[in-house]
């Protein structure tokens, strides 16, 4: 995935990230809908794997500024 991520000009972490909106939607629109509980015990991890992501991007960011 990072590869194809850089060879079109995008972050690995926004690819990551929209790969896992799209299998979220998929999940829920053939499956149950996730009721107001379920979603607020969801709510922590979205937020913990949308900080993974920045950090990623963070890495990337400095991993390149090291490399030149």
């Amino acid at each position: 995935m990072a590869e194809a991520a850089r060879q079109y000009g995008l972050r690995v972490a926004e690819v990551e990230n929209w790969q896992e909106q799209f299998l979220w939607a998929a999940e829920n629109c053939l499956g149950r809908r996730p009721n107001d509980e379920d979603a607020l015990k969801d709510e922590p991890i979205k937020k913990l794997r949308q900080k993974i992501g920045e950090l990623v991007v963070e890495n990337d960011v400095l991993q390149e500024a090291i490399n030149l």
